[in-house]
């Protein structure tokens, strides 16, 4: 599995040393309203738009941080153009690299995974739905039980290549509110069309970042 996991994606990753937090005493809105939101549970997504250079990134790594000294991150996944190794990166390692960051924060959660691994080595190499469902979502479904909500934060998901793809990733992360997992999804990204019209068929809760730095 190792292969397949992205570590350079991890927000706290050597390779990521360019991207660090907001500076103190600044984003504090930005910072509350997204914080009300992990507290609140009501929406298990919620998007942070707005255009390049906005600050998207390190409020991404800011709540990352707060949530792993809170004990409530689940796992990270940033994407970067540039940041890519062998056969773990972009798209193909998203699930994969998620799923790894999860197995120490769910007890047992690492045993129904390697069960799932075991029993088909292709996983892998299949379509982003068919790992989203035998990584994460059956896992988590054979879990006798399983603890408060964790936060998953994807950046710069229009960074990822191929606009059909950034809208699939979008439609089946939506989908799982039907199985009611304790994953909380923030996404960050420009409001780039397929991420957009992905959205506009949910009720997603959205907040837009190039209305909050306007002020």
């Amino acid at each position: 599995m190792e292969a397949y996991v992205h570590t350079d994606a991890f927000h706290d990753s050597n390779a990521r040393h360019e991207i660090s937090g907001c500076h103190p005493d600044t984003r504090k809105g930005e910072l509350k309203t997204i914080s009300d939101w992990i507290g609140d549970t009501a929406s298990h997504c919620l998007w942070l738009n707005g255009p390049a250079g906005a600050g998207k990134s390190a409020i991404a790594y800011t709540i990352a941080e707060k949530c792993r000294v809170d004990g409530t991150l689940g796992a990270t996944y940033f994407f970067t153009k540039g940041l890519i190794s062998g056969p773990a990166r972009g798209p193909p390692s998203l699930f994969p690299t998620l799923a790894y960051q999860l197995i120490p924060v769910f007890p047992g959660l690492d045993e129904h995974l390697w069960t799932a691994i075991r029993a088909d080595r292709t996983i892998f190499k299949r379509s982003l739905s068919f790992q989203l469902d035998r990584l994460i979502i059956k896992p988590f479904l054979e879990l006798a039980s399983t603890s408060a909500p964790v936060v998953i934060i994807i950046d710069g998901l229009d960074e990822c290549d191929g606009d059909s793809i950034q809208g699939e990733i979008v439609r089946l992360i939506l989908g799982l509110k039907q199985h009611s997992l304790p994953l909380l999804f923030l996404i960050s990204s420009r409001p780039e069309p397929a991420i957009r019209r992905a959205l506009e068929l949910s009720r997603i809760h959205r907040q837009s970042a190039s209305h909050l730095f306007d002020h």
